[in-house]
């Protein structure tokens, strides 16, 4: 009768242990869907320029692993190098009858260089420009704004001293001012390289240009005024 109520009681323990090891059981999936793996990193930090971001880590040890984060959105591009500047410049007749030009430095001349790419002078005709030895021009007409002739012809040109000459004008006169055709004329120098030009005033003597010239070698005849 002893032995039957001491199985009981063993019976009882062992059904409570069991009861108690399925809540745990329950509890522990409770717990585990309740701490399913966080979300993953947000996006990350563009790197480089043009670069994307590295993706997000995955949700923490013991839950559901979390989504990876969206990588960064990529940086933007550097800006590049600064443009170029035209060269304005301006002479007085009345200082000097001629003057002579050399655009490698933008310069103007009372005295003759032993080396110019233009000179500007006096003539019968009222100022008169002239190209240099070896200095070859293209006429581009005035169809194009000077800071819109980015770019020399790769033909075409003419090595005619007189091709400028006072095609930069259109009418007016010396004292009272002439009115510009608004020529742009593109040069290749002596040297290879290559220039652009316009007459931008002339007036009781004085007179007005634009210039720019392209160092490198290239056509490249973009620049933005100063």
């Amino acid at each position: 009768m002893m032995r039957l109520r001491s199985l009981g009681v063993l019976v009882g323990v062992l059904g409570i242990t069991m009861l108690a090891a399925c809540g745990s059981d329950e509890t522990n999936d409770g717990g585990s869907g309740a701490t399913a793996g966080a979300t993953g990193g947000s996006a990350g930090n563009a790197g480089q320029a043009g670069t994307g971001g590295d993706a997000g880590q995955g949700g923490a040890t013991g839950g559901s692993a979390g989504e990876a984060g969206a990588a960064g959105n990529a940086g933007s591009a550097g800006s590049g190098g600064a443009t170029a500047l035209c060269e304005p410049f301006a002479v007085d007749l009345h200082v000097a009858d001629t003057w002579y030009f050399t655009l490698s430095d933008t310069e103007s001349h009372v005295q003759e260089p032993s080396a110019w790419d233009f000179k500007l002078a006096k003539s019968g005709k009222g100022p008169w420009i002239t190209l240099g030895a070896g200095v070859e021009a293209i006429n581009l007409g005035n169809g194009d704004s000077f800071l819109d002739v980015i770019e020399a012809p790769d033909a075409g040109f003419d090595g005619d001293p007189d091709l400028i000459g006072d095609t930069w004008r259109s009418g007016g006169a010396g004292e009272t001012g002439y009115t510009m055709s608004e020529n742009i004329y593109v040069l290749k120098l002596d040297d290879g390289t290559y220039a652009k030009l316009t007459v931008t005033m002339a007036k009781a003597g004085k007179v007005a240009f634009d210039a720019f010239h392209q160092s490198d070698g290239s056509r490249n005849l973009v620049c933005t005024m100063p």
